[in-house]
């Protein structure tokens, strides 16, 4: 298995030390947290992430590729994902669907978190070693989960800034080819998320209003403009 260079000038160990070396849970936990505050600190920016879906770890191409963009003007985001974009502000998600001409409504989330609280505890909580190794340019972790868990190994990259550059992701569990045909074969499939520097831009050139897709009428959301004939659906609590 291919292990990455890059680093983190905090959790770096000495540059000669070219060998993978027993490391820990709040190593890791420190590193994601560097990384979000870094995140919080630009008011302003994009940060691209692409995806790369191997059918088998062991693959030499992946078998499906794609990105997404995330822009943060002040407390406002606005993202692209796998066809789907999300207006968002303080008080609410507006995610729009057009392959099913949907729009759904939300509480808003903390989109530039990688990994938070429980789900650093959840994921934690099936890791059964963890290793770090200084490669020149930075710092890897792998992790590697009890036998049984969904995933087998994940392996972590950050950059000498602090910034979260690589994540890939093992599957420990079989995935079957064809949910239709169990006959057809499984795989255990590879995940890689490639993200990039955020880059600073000029909010003027950014809507992440949810004001621009929906509006309340009797309380209720309804679309607007080019999206006034989609579905919406609200699943905030009532």
């Amino acid at each position: 298995m291919t292990i990455l260079a890059a680093g983190l000038s905090v959790c770096a160990i000495p540059s000669y030390a070219q060998q993978w070396q027993t490391s820990d849970a709040a190593s890791v936990r420190e590193c994601f947290q560097r990384n979000d505050r870094q995140y919080a600190s630009m008011v302003n920016m994009k940060l691209t992430t692409l995806l790369s879906s191997y059918r088998n770890a062991g693959d030499a191409l992946p078998n499906d590729k794609g990105s997404s963009i995330v822009w943060r003007t002040g407390d406002s985001y606005k993202a692209e994902h796998l066809g789907m974009t999300t207006y968002q502000d303080k008080q609410l998600s507006v995610l729009i669907d057009p392959a099913e001409r949907t729009i759904m409504v939300s509480a808003p989330t903390d989109m530039m978190a990688s990994m938070r609280g429980a789900m650093q505890d959840s994921m934690f909580a099936h890791v059964a070693k963890i290793g770090r190794a200084s490669l020149g340019d930075g710092t890897h972790f792998r992790l590697k989960f009890t036998p049984g868990a969904l995933y087998d190994v994940m392996e972590l990259v950050f950059d000498p800034q602090g910034w979260l550059r690589r994540e890939d992701v093992y599957w420990g569990q079989p995935v079957t080819l064809n949910p239709d045909d169990p006959a057809s074969g499984v795989a255990y499939p590879k995940v890689v998320f490639a993200f990039g520097v955020p880059e600073q831009i000029d909010p003027s050139t950014v809507d992440a209003d949810p004001a621009s897709v929906v509006a309340w009428k009797d309380g209720e959301p309804v679309a607007l403009g080019s999206w006034k004939d989609y579905a919406v659906f609200d699943t905030r609590p009532k």
